[in-house]
């Protein structure tokens, strides 16, 4: 059990990593629940852009919902940063993210 446990999660950082910077900070906003809009406001760039990645992002993690990406980033504890500072980036983690041990 605890092998397939390892091996999933090897899987699922494995597609972490395939994502460009931009695609992880956009999967930072939408594990937190952030909207295209919201996420592209503080991103200072336009709706259309977002979608884009956010399609790039659901592709390379070979999701078909948002509920199942989140699901999938819960299975390594990937937990999206803190999102409240001006520049709307985490201020504690490299491409917006948290690994908990």
């Amino acid at each position: 059990m605890r092998r397939h446990i390892d091996a999933e999660c090897r899987s699922v950082r494995a597609l972490l990593e395939e994502l460009t910077p931009r695609e992880r900070e956009v999967l930072t906003y939408v594990i937190a629940g952030l909207r295209n809009k919201q996420i592209a406001a503080t991103l200072g760039t336009v709706e259309k852009t977002i979608k884009v990645h956010r399609g790039r992002v659901m592709g390379k993690m070979r999701v078909g919902s948002v509920a199942e990406l989140v699901r999938m980033t819960e299975k390594i504890s990937l937990q999206p940063s803190q999102l409240v500072n001006s520049l709307g980036r985490g201020t504690n983690s490299t491409n917006g993210f948290v690994l908990k041990q």
